[in-house]
């Protein structure tokens, strides 16, 4: 898979920023999500205990201007339209088969329709930057020096006794959304042959949210596609456009 920023470049924009997490968001249209998700995120089956997370906002250093639609999609293999069926966990390897300092979460993804490149299954796997992991995950196929320097500080602050199983880090990309389960989305990916992932990338500007209807009947959404029925959410200003317009105007 093609590299769209540096490792070294990552590894010293990682700025932790809080230690402790906030309050959940609260769940929108709960009721209207019911029937299309499979399953809760990974996140809610850890029970973290909020002392014991550390928050760490990652300022990413793109080679191209994630922002243009026009570089996003030259960068990208694929360009779909599809509806998040799981988040299924977070891994520092899972997309590249490599050590990415900011770890990935993964999942699975129902292809509703395909604007740039084939996807001939219907399911695909997916990993995004971004999510939650032990201290003990992450540090296990992190390079041995970066582990080291992270044990020499816990014994510098006095924290001897620092249960890596116990203890997560959350680690997200400065401007980012979180995806849903259930909600559907305009991805750009990069497919990899090695390990079957779509690595979906580009931040709040690689995965829009989609509003309309609910995806459940996959003709009918691409009859309300047709009939200009569907927006597409701008994640930068919140106000929503025409996907059908936005459709034809940079992939027509």
């Amino acid at each position: 898979m093609k590299k769209i920023y540096g490792l070294a470049a990552l590894m010293l924009c990682i700025l932790i920023v809080l230690s402790g997490c906030g309050k959940s968001e609260k769940k929108t249209e709960e009721s209207k999500n019911k029937s299309i998700t499979t399953s809760e995120s990974y996140i809610d089956k850890l029970k973290i205990d909020k002392k014991n997370l550390t928050y760490t906002k990652v300022i990413p250093e793109y080679t191209f201007d994630v922002s243009n639609v026009t570089e996003l999609s030259k960068h990208a293999t694929h360009v779909f339209i599809g509806r998040v069926d799981s988040i299924d966990g977070c891994s520092t390897t899972v997309g590249s088969g490599e050590f990415s300092p900011v770890p990935e979460e993964y999942g699975k993804i129902s292809v509703i329709k395909s604007i740039k490149g084939e996807i001939k299954n219907k399911s695909i796997k997916y990993a995004r930057p971004g999510g939650v992991i032990s201290v003990a995950e992450y540090e296990k196929y992190a390079p041995e020096e970066a582990a080291k320097n992270e044990e020499e500080n816990r014994k510098a602050s006095g924290k001897e006794n620092f249960d890596k199983n116990r203890s997560f880090y959350e680690m997200r990309h400065d401007g980012d959304i979180k995806i849903e389960i259930g909600k559907i989305y305009l991805f750009f990916a990069m497919y990899n042959k090695e390990t079957g992932y779509y690595f979906i990338f580009g931040d709040q500007y690689g995965s829009r949210k989609i509003s309309g209807m609910s995806g459940d009947d996959k003709k009918a959404f691409i009859k309300s596609l047709d009939k200009d029925e569907l927006k597409l959410r701008d994640n930068d200003t919140g106000k929503n456009e025409s996907l059908k317009n936005f459709i034809e105007k940079y992939f027509s």
